[in-house]
Formats: C-alpha cells, sequence, structure tokens
C-alpha cells in the first residue's frame, strides 16, 4: 500500500473532504504511465445508490428486531419500555485486491460507539448482514487486479505504484456512495452514523445525513403486513371503529401505510413515565380492517387492546409498545386530542389538542437532545 497517500486521504475525508480525496488519488494515478487500472480514472458507483438504500433498509428492520427481540405481539406487550436503536453502523468491503471474484460489503451494528480515531469498538457488533451486497461497475479493475496476481506483475514498478493507487480510488468511490445515497435518500438510518472502509484498511470515512425531512420523507422503514391504503379501506375502519380519523394521519397513511419514522419527539410540560420533557413518536401503526391476525402493528387492534389489555375506550392507539401509547382520544370530542397513555403507570396525559398540532410540532432527535441536556 501506498502508506503516505493513505494517510493524507484519510486527514482530507475526517475533515470531509472526500471529493478533494478523490481528486488528488486520481491525479496520484495519472502521474503514472499508463496501466490497465487507469481506466478506473473518472468512474464512479453512485448507479448503485436504490441497491445501497435498499440493502440498508433490511439490514435497519432486521436489526431494530434483534435489538429490540420483538417476536410477537405478547412479547412486545411485555417487553422493554424504551425501544432501543442502534447507534453507530459499519460497512467493510471485503478484501477486494486479492479477493477479485466477487466484490462485496456487509453492514454491522453497534449499541455504541467511540468519537475519534480509536477503532478498537468496530469489534462490539451486536448484529451483522447474513449476506453481503455485491458492488458492480467495477469489473474491468476486478480482472486488473486478477491479472496481476495470477501472472505476477509485481516486478513491473508501474503496474505496482498504479496498483497501489487504485486500491484507494476503490474505496474512496464507495465512501462517495455512501455519502450521496445518504444525502438523496432520506430515511431514519440517515441520522445514525456509519463507518465506511474495506477490510485490513483504515482510512474509514463517517456519513451522516442531516437533510431535513418534508412530510413525503416522514417514513423510514415499513413493517407489519398492512395493505396499501385505500379510501375503502379507511371507510371500513371509520365505520368499525365510529371516528373519523384525521385527514392528516390518513394522509401520510397513504404514503406508507404503518412502520417505522424519523426518530421524533414532542415537548412535554409535565413528565411522563418515559421521560421528564418528551414522549417517544418513532412509529405509526397502519390501519387496516383486512387483517385477520391482531399485530400490534395495526390501528384496527384497539377492540382487542381494549378487551384483553385494559387499554381505555374512547382511544384509538398511534403508537407504543404495549405499556405506553401515543392515542387518539375521542372521548370528549369527534375531532381527537392526542394523550399519552401508560397501562402499566396508570398514566393518561395530554399531549396535544389536536393530530395536526402534534406532527407540526414533533422534535428531531437533536432538538430532543438539546432539550433534555438544557433541563
Amino acid at each position: 500500500m501506498n502508506f503516505e497517500l493513505s494517510d493524507k486521504l484519510t486527514g482530507l475525508i475526517e475533515n470531509n473532504q472526500l471529493d478533494e480525496a478523490i481528486e488528488i488519488a486520481e491525479t496520484e494515478l495519472k502521474n503514472i504511465p499508463q496501466t490497465n487500472f487507469h481506466s478506473i480514472l473518472g468512474k464512479d458507483l453512485l448507479h448503485l445508490e436504490n441497491n445501497l438504500a435498499k440493502f440498508i433498509d433490511d439490514f435497519y428492520v432486521d436489526t431494530l428486531e434483534v435489538l429490540n427481540q420483538r417476536k410477537g405481539f405478547f412479547q412486545s406487550l411485555f417487553g422493554s419500555k424504551v425501544k432501543s436503536k442502534p447507534m453507530a453502523f459499519y460497512c467493510e468491503m471485503n478484501g477486494f485486491t486479492i479477493n477479485y471474484d466477487r466484490w462485496f460489503i456487509d453492514l454491522f451494528a453497534y449499541r455504541t460507539y467511540e468519537e475519534g480515531n480509536s477503532w478498537d469498538w468496530l469489534s462490539d457488533f451486536y448484529d451483522h448482514t447474513a449476506t453481503g451486497l455485491t458492488i458492480t461497475g467495477f469489473e474491468d479493475i476486478q480482472n486488473v487486479f486478477r491479472d496481476v496476481h495470477e501472472n505476477e506483475l509485481f516486478q513491473d514498478l508501474n503496474m505496482k505504484a498504479a496498483y497501489e493507487i487504485t486500491e484507494l480510488i476503490v474505496i474512496l468511490r464507495l465512501q462517495e456512495l455512501f455519502r450521496e445515497t445518504y444525502k438523496n435518500l432520506s430515511r431514519g438510518w440517515a441520522l445514525i452514523p456509519i463507518f465506511v472502509t474495506a477490510h485490513d484498511y483504515e482510512m474509514i470515512y463517517r456519513v451522516t445525513s442531516s437533510k431535513e425531512q418534508s412530510e413525503d420523507e416522514f417514513w423510514t422503514v415499513k413493517y407489519g403486513e398492512c395493505a396499501p391504503l385505500t379510501d375503502d379501506m379507511v371507510f371500513r375502519a371509520e365505520r368499525i371503529l365510529g371516528v373519523k380519523f384525521p385527514s392528516r394521519l390518513i394522509e401520510l397513511l397513504k404514503i406508507q401505510n404503518g412502520g417505522y419514522i424519523n426518530n421524533y419527539g414532542y415537548k412535554m410540560n409535565e413528565p411522563t413515565s418515559w421521560s421528564e420533557t418528551h414522549v417517544p413518536f418513532d412509529e405509526l401503526y397502519g390501519l387496516d380492517p383486512d387483517l385477520k391476525t391482531p399485530s400490534v402493528f395495526n390501528i384496527m387492534d384497539v377492540t382487542y387492546l381494549t378487551k384483553e389489555w385494559g387499554f381505555p375506550e374512547g382511544l384509538i392507539p398511534l403508537s407504543g409498545d404495549g405499556h405506553w401509547f401515543i392515542a387518539l382520544d375521542y372521548r370528549k370530542s369527534e375531532i381527537p386530542q392526542v394523550r399519552w397513555i401508560d397501562t402499566e403507570c396508570d398514566q393518561d396525559i395530554h399531549v396535544a389538542d389536536s393530530f395536526d398540532e402534534f406532527i407540526d410540532n414533533l422534535l428531531t432527535q437533536e432538538q430532543i437532545d438539546e432539550l433534555e441536556n438544557f433541563e
């Protein structure tokens, strides 16, 4: 490896100067007499953005299940009150210079991570992808690495120098792919830092997204079995439950009928069993009057909750883990307020005068952290 160049590029990406790092690496390669490795110049991996987003989506759902051990309706009712999310992800590309038949990446999830340049915590992952995502688009470069190793071309000093620069460019282009995916495709996991490199390399790039999310980017990952919401489903659900749902709620559920949302919260004027400052809102149940099996992810299961678990009548749950709920309160009006319900602690606390007020005043995770630190 060209350790001098690697150290220089690492310093740049640590300061979030990835484009500059790519430019410098490509300039170094251009300064070497032409080799087959030069075909990488100007190429990127951005055609894989959608594939990568889907890969992270799937892993995010799976790793939330692992972290919270959600294995069914009953366990969700009696499981941990606090729903955890991973604090960091790590992406590692396989040893691609010698494993040229297939280039791929794996993801790892962490409960905690350390700031700074110590990477000892990377060995303490709690979950990882079972099958890696294949990296395509650099097949000609894979064949050049194959040729160098199988035909022992390292005696050619120009080829050796190009090899050592190209391996760094491959990693930089992978890091660029993650940056652009996080930037262009808003997801809840985009707020979780991911550290990107390849096996046995310390040129690690941290990626996060600070993109503000509009209402159509409210959702992160779908879960459960609710079918896409239609007007007929809404009509039948309202008739069964005897309520009129807020139009804003229906608009959101028509975008995605249930699932995880961005890690929001709502500021409270009085403490709850969750926090002295706020209540959580990081998922929204779907609405499907045709599902026959009770599911904690379906608003229609309010009848079951009321009958079997003492959930107060006149309320419709929107989010919760079985101990606590964010709910619509129809007990005093056809236009519902929003309430915090904790059946275990016997709490029934006002949150917002309407669902619109609730949605319009949601706090981001950053704002929640600032609120708690201030308090």
